[in-house]
């Protein structure tokens, strides 16, 4: 995901337009395009001078040319225009076209030329209707005169109650690139879609998706009580850990091969300290959390990425309201092997609001 020195847009909650940051030796567009005001040392926020809230695409071009500014496409496999919402969020849509220029004619090739692959980007139409993808190929630019950008792309994030049925070809939505805020608890206001992992406002009585768990326990388990007998487990990822907590075992279940793996270490103190259990992910179940916290003691779920993987994070914040007693729990899924790694957190390190620290051990996992 590009950092703030690259591109990033500021989100406003209230309208479906973003704003630009941009570095001054990497000029988003042409000073007499947009209007600019310094809000970091070193940085610019600049939008159109007409548009303060800037990028704005207003028409669905479902010739999938996207030849006009403010036009864009989403595409399937074929190369064929995605005609509803619910393919923009199923798998279905796998491609974007889109002119670099947008509704309010800001010139926008040297933003959309610093994409690459692995970004995340927001394509958001109403606070209960947005997909977030993941850039996978950044293919070339169409032919002919209109300045456009191609991507593959694939979901990982979506909200899908403000949007069902034909996308119209005046629809209006924005497109968000950079560093985003994370999804769920107490903000959160529609039921969102996070990879394997669906979260749900506290107290939300509306429509949500069909749920059940992944995975399940292990049937007959046989565990070993070496680290490198452990290694050789199915699905095994070893997190850096400190150097004074010891490996305790891990287990299988050779039944269920190539089911994962489940392994504990404790502190020094000969405490429990961590649990981490890898598992075979099914690509169509996936678990619903509520979001917010009860009594203002119980944790919140939250939507992470982590390794340039989705993740889920369920922990009490710190705060007057903090539950410090509450252990972490960090999923985090791996598209390319489809499997779910998830941490539970015993020892107080890894209790209350120091999730800093359990997504520390977590991106360890997926360390090279």
């Amino acid at each position: 995901m590009p950092d703030r020195r690259r591109i990033v847009a500021l989100l406003l909650p209230a309208v479906i337009a973003v704003s630009l940051v941009a570095v001054p030796a990497r000029p988003v567009a042409a000073a007499t395009t947009l209007s600019c005001v310094e809000y970091l040392p070193g940085a610019l926020i600049c939008s159109p001078p007409d548009t303060p809230d800037g990028l704005l695409y207003t028409t669905y071009d479902r010739s999938g040319q996207a030849t006009t500014p403010g036009s864009y496409a989403f595409l399937d496999e074929a190369g064929d225009v995605v005609t509803t919402y619910e393919g923009l969020r199923d798998g279905t849509a796998t491609g974007l076209r889109l002119h670099t220029t947008d509704a309010d004619g800001a010139a926008l090739a040297s933003v959309h030329g610093e994409v690459a692959v692995g970004d995340i980007f927001e394509w958001r139409k109403a606070d209960d209707c947005f997909v977030r993808y993941t850039v996978t190929e950044v293919k070339p630019d169409p032919a002919g005169t209109a300045p456009r950008k191609h991507l593959a792309i694939e979901w990982m994030t979506y909200a899908f109650t403000g949007c069902t049925g034909a996308i119209a070809a005046n629809t209006a939505a924005s497109f968000a690139w950079g560093p985003l805020p994370d999804l769920g608890g107490t903000s959160l206001t529609a039921p969102i879609r996070h990879a394997l992992w669906q979260i749900v406002p506290e107290g939300w009585t509306g429509a949500t998706e069909a749920s059940r768990s992944t995975g399940g326990d292990f049937a007959t388990p046989v565990y070993v009580e070496t680290i490198a007998e452990a290694r050789l487990l199915p699905r095994w990822r070893e997190p850096d850990l400190p150097s004074e907590w010891v490996f305790w075992r891990a287990g299988t279940d050779p039944t269920v091969t190539p089911f994962g793996y489940e392994a504990l270490w404790g502190t020094g103190q000969g405490t429990a300290a961590l649990y981490i259990r890898g598992e075979q992910a099914s690509d169509i179940a996936y678990v619903k959390y509520a979001a917010g916290r009860r009594d203002g003691k119980i944790g919140v779920h939250e939507t992470r990425i982590i390794a340039g993987r989705p993740a889920l994070a369920r922990y009490s914040p710190a705060g007057p309201t903090e539950f410090p007693l509450m252990g972490i729990v960090l999923s985090v899924y791996d598209p390319d092997t489809n499997t779910e790694y998830t941490l539970y957190g015993t020892t107080k390190t890894l209790r209350g609001g120091n999730i800093d620290a359990m997504i520390a051990i977590a991106e360890s996992l997926f360390a090279e």
